[in-house]
């Protein structure tokens, strides 16, 4: 009998569940890495009527930390809003809960974390690491939701060093470019969890995009914003924003969400 090496075992880099309440799509590209790290979540009405959970989850070190976060991140935020929680103080909790465990399983493993939680025309967003979010306004402008966390951030590293931490080539131990992550054991104590935080009373003719740094390396906030403003639609803008990362050479991992913030109910209403 020929011998059969045995399948490996399949990563699932997209995750979508629910009633979807708004139009959108995303798009994924592994880029010239030999690994695709990088995670996406969507959930509809996840925590209730009203309610939608977007994810962008940038892995470094491997895609098991990053898989893991974008499965268990969204039921727990949803279960704190539920007890009456209130949503920023449930998404730190959360985000904190799911780090005490990513610390003590992956060393040398770690996600960005960049969601929007989404309560009726309420948009609360919280990012950690360089994963970004993006407004995108009808008049073409666009708003950054997010704070880059980088290890060559000026107050960031204030921060590090007065936990004691390296800051050595722009990288925390020389080692690590983020300045905030969930995991990465290795460096406990010196990077942070704590997310970077906004809420905004959007209008529906704005529109949402979330990417990680294989975007943001090449292209401004604006650029995507035009390119969103451009496309048919949310879903082909995610494609054609991917697309312009790759063509502009991006080295890294590509994962982009684009969200149309007019609720499908609405839209057919109109039609």
């Amino acid at each position: 009998m020929a011998f059969r090496p045995r399948a490996k075992p399949v990563v699932k880099n997209f995750f979508i569940s629910g009633n979807q309440l708004y139009s959108g799509g995303h798009s994924e590209a592994k880029g010239k890495r030999t690994t695709m790290e990088d995670r996406c979540t969507i959930v509809g009405e996840f925590a209730g009527e009203n309610t939608q959970f977007y994810g962008i989850f940038d892995g470094h070190g491997g895609g098991e930390c990053s898989t893991y976060v974008a499965n268990h991140l969204h039921p727990l935020i949803a279960k704190k809003i539920s007890e009456g929680i209130e949503v920023f103080d449930a998404m730190q909790e959360s985000i904190d809960e799911i780090n005490k465990h990513a610390v003590e399983k992956w060393k040398n493993q770690g996600t960005t974390v960049a969601i929007a939680v989404i309560i009726k025309d309420k948009l609360y967003t919280a990012n950690v690491g360089d994963s970004r979010l993006v407004l995108v306004n009808e008049d073409g402008s666009c708003q950054r939701l997010s704070y880059d966390h980088k290890a060559t951030d000026r107050s960031e590293q204030e921060r590090i060093r007065a936990n004691c931490g390296l800051i050595q080539d722009g990288r925390v131990g020389g080692f690590l470019a983020l300045s905030r992550a969930v995991g990465d054991g290795a460096f406990e104590g010196f990077i942070s969890c704590e997310a970077y935080m906004t809420v905004t009373d959007f209008t529906h003719d704005q529109g949402l995009i979330i990417a990680c740094d294989g975007v943001w390396d090449v292209l401004t906030d604006q650029e995507a914003a035009d390119i969103y403003n451009q496309s048919a639609d949310a879903s082909t803008a995610a494609k054609n924003i991917k697309q312009a990362a790759i063509d502009n050479k991006t080295t890294d991992n590509v994962v982009v969400l684009c969200v149309d913030l007019m609720p499908k109910a609405l839209k057919e209403e109109k039609q």
